[in-house]
């Protein structure tokens, strides 16, 4: 048995991972910025093949794993993955994939020798047989709960009568609100824009690897901009069961954006709602920054962002609030003029909420927008991948949120 690392295997040590993302970000920013340098031709080429070599990445390990190891299955592997630090392996995936080539064993054996590893590190005493036994046994677990979130997957399709009723609602009720929304605009003044949208999702992942429902649910959102910045936003979400639980909530928030920073404060009304029975409610005081870079003429917008969010909550002790902050990119690339891809790759650091680990969550995002009209963009398919990053050892799991939707818009 190999109880020691693979030679290109992210080790269990959160400064490595902090050195090994770094690394791998600054490979990304160079192979985007020597694309740029020789004009909109290349960089289209050069993004278009570094996310076609993510994609074929990641099919290749879903691939060969089960032909490496016989106690593996594909949607597993790809859990696995994404658990020793694929986020990082995704950005620098050519030196990765060279290492994946070579080495024998699969992502699961890369977790039970990373688990080994850890442990005859932290315990000099522990015999080798026996730390790669309690890996097994932390793999055998992990399995179990990627056997349940596959099987929850092939229940989806189940669930479309549920959604095209719930869809046949919420258009009705957005129909409705689109008229009431046209003549209150008449009557405002210029400027004021508003967005209304609706996304059918598998499921309510908050931004700290918190999956507060594990269903379907329907989000709508109605945000309401004025001419010199500020806005407001009113958000609702409920579970398809259409039952008062966690994936019921209703948030408000007010604020002013300008064109590199954003600020204000969002209540969070949960279950029960217009109540603090419960865990109670939240307040999120928020401030972003951020920088827009558009490449001329090659259809693509690179925007770092810097987000600073307090928690507080309504019930309970101090020692439940916290902050969640958070950096990352934002690349938007411009297909056509009536298709777009988006996609945001952020790390968040969580000091402790809800007496958490305090530790970083990764996470990865992207949608492809097509604009129907001057008014309708439909979003026919959305993903947002998120996990446990370095320091967090609690309940928290990697999730995959899929998804649909589409938004209207009123206004100049």
């Amino acid at each position: 048995m190999n109880y020691g690392y693979q030679w290109y295997s992210l080790p269990r040590d959160d400064d490595a991972d902090a050195i090994y993302g770094g690394l791998c970000s600054l490979f990304l920013i160079a192979v985007i910025a020597s694309a740029a340098k020789y004009g909109p031709w290349p960089m289209n080429l050069g993004c278009g093949l570094y996310l076609a070599g993510m994609v074929g990445y990641v099919a290749f390990v879903m691939w060969i794993g089960p032909r490496r190891d016989p106690e593996t299955t594909m949607f597993r592997e790809f859990a696995y993955f994404w658990r020793n630090a694929g986020l990082l392996k995704l950005t620098g995936w050519p030196a990765f994939l060279l290492g994946d080539l070579i080495s024998p064993q699969s992502e699961r054996g890369v977790f039970i020798s990373m688990t080994a590893s850890g442990l005859r590190r932290k315990s000099h005493t522990i015999h080798a047989n026996t730390a790669y036994e309690i890996g097994c046994d932390d793999a055998r677990r992990f399995d179990g709960h990627c056997d349940s979130v596959a099987l929850a997957a092939n229940r989806i399709s189940d669930t479309a009568v549920d959604l095209s009723a719930a869809a046949c609602r919420t258009t009705a009720l957005t129909a409705a609100l689109a008229g009431a929304t046209n003549a209150a605009l008449a009557q405002t003044p210029g400027g004021t824009t508003v967005v209304v949208t609706t996304k059918f999702l598998n499921g309510y992942d908050r931004k700290n690897d918190n999956m507060v429902h594990d269903g379907p649910v329907v989000q709508s959102d109605v945000l309401v901009t004025f001419g010199n910045g500020a806005f407001f936003d009113l958000w609702g979400s409920t579970g398809l069961d259409f039952r008062p639980n966690g994936g019921r909530e209703i948030d408000w928030t007010v604020g002013w954006g300008g064109k590199h920073i954003s600020a204000g404060l969002t209540y969070f009304d949960l279950a029960p709602l217009f109540s603090r029975g419960g865990n109670g409610d939240m307040f999120f005081p928020f401030f972003e920054t951020r920088k827009k870079y558009s490449f001329r003429d090659s259809h693509h917008a690179l925007t770092p962002f810097f987000i600073a969010e307090g928690v507080i909550l309504t019930k309970g002790t101090s020692r439940n609030s916290g902050a969640f902050i958070s950096g990352g990119l934002r690349h938007r690339w411009t297909i056509s003029k009536r298709v777009a891809f988006g996609e945001e790759w952020k790390t968040l650091l969580d000091t402790g909420v809800f007496r958490r680990n305090r530790g970083l969550v990764p996470s990865w995002s992207a949608s492809l927008d097509v604009k129907l009209g001057k008014r309708i963009t439909l979003t026919p398919a959305s993903v947002r991948l998120i996990g446990p990053g370095p320091w967090i050892h609690d309940q928290r799991k990697f999730h995959a949120v899929l998804g649909f939707g589409m938004s209207t818009r009123f206004g100049p």
